[in-house]
């Protein structure tokens, strides 16, 4: 049983530190070198076939990662 809480206890502090990674993403995209232009350009209209989308940088389906 305590086995099974542990696990538990695992998995919600590695969501909490993937939460954390994935939110650093959104401030990194506009001093990035290779998205810097292109997330400028999408934030007033989406650029070829990228887009933001909850402040993430996306080509098609693809989450762009700096």
């Amino acid at each position: 049983m305590w086995l099974m809480h542990f696990r538990a206890g695992m998995f919600f502090y590695l969501l909490r530190m993937l939460d954390f990674g994935f939110e650093h993403i959104k401030e990194l995209y506009k001093d990035d070198s290779d998205f810097a232009n292109v997330y400028n350009v999408c934030e007033t209209l989406d650029f070829e076939k990228f887009y933001i989308l909850d402040g993430y940088l996306f080509k098609e389906s693809r989450l762009c990662v700096p």
